[in-house]
């Protein structure tokens, strides 16, 4: 692909970019309302998930639509052990949040633990109580918006296919 056709809008590029905004939109405010439903969204931050949506639907959904095809050929000539889980376009939108999440929850589970163990030095029943139920929260919390995330995501992921799908073969 030259330079120049890179920043071409084609009908491929146009559809994928308002696919990807109104996916992402829809993914944001899964998000939000996951995270608004446990306290950690205010209704003032709704502004700011909306303009994220719009902006970056925008920005991944050019990209996609231009990188897509280069990525999956250097992945199929040169990493072909990622093949498995990245082949389709549905599992190359997903399954990096997938891998991200389980990364993300072993970090939760790793603070949670420290936290807990901070908590017992700080001054034995007491502080073990108190270590016990913030290193809690913190690993709740943790599944909690990783689930959400991966929920939102699996929409976003089946958004696209469903709507720009037709664009994206599949490798081998």
């Amino acid at each position: 692909m030259a330079d120049k056709d890179f920043f071409t809008f084609d009908d491929q590029t146009k559809e994928t970019m308002i696919a990807s905004i109104v996916g992402l939109l829809i993914a944001e405010v899964v998000v939000f309302f996951g995270g608004f439903l446990v306290g950690r969204e205010s209704l003032g931050a709704l502004v700011w998930t909306v303009v994220y949506a719009l902006i970056g639907g925008a920005v991944a959904g050019f990209l996609l639509s231009k990188l897509y095809d280069p990525i999956m050929d250097f992945v199929s000539r040169n990493l072909s052990f990622l093949m498995p889980i990245c082949n389709t376009f549905f599992k190359f939108l997903f399954v990096p949040v997938v891998i991200g999440s389980v990364i993300g929850l072993l970090f939760g589970l790793l603070a949670g633990a420290a936290v807990t163990a901070v908590g017992f030095g700080l001054g034995g029943v007491g502080g073990g109580i108190l270590g016990g139920f913030l290193g809690g929260s913190i690993i709740l919390a943790t599944i909690w918006g990783i689930a959400v995330t991966l929920v939102a995501r699996f929409i976003y992921a089946k958004y696209m296919v469903s709507k720009v799908g037709k664009y994206y073969k599949d490798y081998k």
